[in-house]
């Protein structure tokens, strides 16, 4: 695999294309380029993977089947090497422990060792008793707050909503955009059946970038029109104004710049 992937850089290298070339010419961001070319093939969907290669290989001047073919034999090589099983190094023996020496203090007998260790056991029982008094005193007149203990699964969803933030639709959720209803008249409704990366512009306004996981919903307003850039176009439904749309390509098929107006409305 990983020669795979540097064979696409070198291709890219040789024609003097940055990523930032690329990007403007597919709307992949810089970042899953980089990571494309490095073979960190994890960190999306295999449908935006091998949407995202083909794309990448019809930029750079490659025949995009060929170079799909070869991505698909460089996985399925790489699925089926053999792994060499681990070697295990022998353990080394254990030693046996010295046994402890006897007390060679002079004028000390057996019984009188016993006693003085008995004698630091005592005094040590009784230091910690006081001490365990001294603390209950100084703490008992202060008002102590019971320790509120917060269930893990609400630990873990916290840091997903910090971390995440409403660009990752949560499951049948309908999120709205913060665009005024009352200002603007079109009103896109999306329904999410699979992964699926989003780029959509309202009006003129700065781009909105999602990443939806099924089932979600999402809407938006605008008043003259949508544009819309999918990486997974059979995996969203829309509908303009309560009049269904459908889908806007086939699955796994990137679709760029597909404005959605007003003029859908008057069409049968």
């Amino acid at each position: 695999m990983d020669s795979f992937f540097a064979d696409l850089k070198k291709v890219r290298e040789s024609k003097r294309i940055s990523l930032a070339d690329i990007s403007s010419a597919t709307l992949i961001d810089v970042s899953m380029l980089e990571a494309i070319e490095r073979g960190n093939t994890s960190i999306l969907p295999q449908a935006y993977v091998r949407a995202f290669i083909r794309e990448y290989a019809s930029v750079v001047g490659l025949d995009p089947h060929e170079t799909m073919r070869k991505y698909d034999e460089a996985r399925n090589e790489a699925n089926t090497t053999p792994q060499q099983p681990p070697v295990l190094e022998p353990t080394p023996p254990l030693k046996k422990p010295k046994p402890p020496e006897p007390d060679k203090r002079p004028g000390i007998e057996p019984r009188e060792l016993l006693t003085q260790r008995n004698l630091k056991i005592g005094t040590g029982v009784i230091v910690t008793i006081l001490v365990g008094i001294g603390l209950w005193a100084l703490t008992s007149g202060k008002s102590s707050q019971p320790v509120q203990e917060i269930p893990f699964e609400a630990m873990v969803r916290e840091n997903e909503e910090r971390i995440l933030g409403d660009t990752t639709a949560r499951p049948a959720a309908l999120v709205t955009s913060t665009r005024s209803a009352t200002k603007d008249s079109l009103s896109l409704h999306a329904v999410i059946s699979d992964t699926v990366w989003v780029q959509i512009v309202v009006d003129s306004a700065p781009p909105l970038e999602y990443l939806f996981r099924p089932p979600s919903r999402m809407s938006w307003k605008a008043k003259e029109k949508f544009t819309v850039t999918l990486g997974n176009a059979g995996a969203i439904q829309f509908t303009l104004n309560n009049k269904q749309i459908g889908t806007l390509g086939k699955p796994g098929n990137v679709v760029r710049n597909v404005e959605i107006t007003r003029e859908e409305l008057a069409r049968d």
